[in-house]
């Protein structure tokens, strides 16, 4: 059974220099961490501004050759070419909703059951719902979509690395 001392004020004190003094080392290699991951990043991001510039450069080539052959896109209308997926996809429309209180009694008498989603309380449509809507429902309720044209596609589909440089050109633009 291990012997128990008693707690002086001493032995309290004896613990916290020992405790601060390993607060300190923690500190000291965490900032150390901090300083090498800084200097890493500040090294790295003139390669990968040059990198985005290419990637950028080559991306509106690609776009430009994309868009002057639409017709080999039509089945299939996109294809994975080395992990990038190209060709062509529905834009996403815009709603015109030409006489809003005409478009409320409309889903009032057509959609009963979600005017509450559809409609706020002010008697003005929520567009964000009625872009769930299919484009019949939209035109009973007298709602037209507009820019509902093909846009061109390229997407990786193989990372996040757009995400992660557009983090890291946002967080040297804030510094």
């Amino acid at each position: 059974m291990p012997e128990v001392t008693e707690v002086t004020l001493s032995a309290i004190e004896k613990q916290t220099r020992t405790f601060a003094e390993h607060q300190r080392d923690l500190r000291f290699l965490v900032e150390a961490l901090q300083a090498e991951v800084e200097d890493a990043k500040r090294r790295a991001m003139k390669k990968i501004r040059n990198a985005v510039e290419r990637a950028t450069n080559s991306r509106a080539e690609l776009k430009a050759l994309i868009e002057q052959r639409p017709d080999l896109f039509v089945r299939p209308r996109s294809v994975v070419i080395d992990g990038i997926k190209v060709g062509f996809q529905k834009a996403k429309g815009g709603l015109v909703i030409d006489d809003e209180q005409r478009t409320c009694a409309l889903i009032h008498k057509h959609l009963p059951d979600v005017v509450d989603q559809l409609i706020v309380s002010t008697e003005k449509p929520v567009k964000a719902a009625l872009n769930l809507l299919t484009a019949a429902d939209l035109k009973r309720i007298g709602v037209k979509v507009t820019d509902d044209t093909d846009e061109v596609l390229i997407k990786d589909t193989a990372s996040d690395v757009d995400k992660l440089v557009a983090a890291l050109l946002k967080e040297e633009a804030d510094t």
